[in-house]
């Protein structure tokens, strides 16, 4: 959460220097993160917000917000692991499914 006390605020038209060299978004870029967000790296399901305030009808962010959403579609899910048990089970409708459709 952005905090208007602490925090430097940037316009988000401005925002794309805050972001690393080379990977400066355009403003429809940024506007479409905090708006709908981004899909996370790993897990492609998750989409991730770049966190925006409206003060007076325009859009602003922080450096701390910015740094928040890299760190967020950067960092993996907790991994997910598939036990034996659970491994055999797929297995083992993979090959019920593959006998179905005459493969096997």
């Amino acid at each position: 959460m952005i905090d208007s006390r602490t925090q430097t605020l940037v316009p988000l038209r401005s925002a794309a220097p805050l972001f690393p060299a080379g990977n400066r978004p355009a403003f429809g870029t940024l506007h479409r993160y905090s708006l709908k967000g981004a899909r996370h790296r790993f897990n492609k399901d998750r989409f991730v917000r770049l966190e925006t305030l409206k003060i007076g009808g325009k859009l602003v962010t922080s450096q701390e917000a910015v740094d928040s959403f890299i760190v967020a579609l950067s960092t993996p899910d907790e991994p997910h692991f598939v036990t034996p048990g659970q491994r055999a089970s797929q297995d083992a409708a993979a090959t019920k499914v593959l006998q179905a459709a005459g493969v096997l």
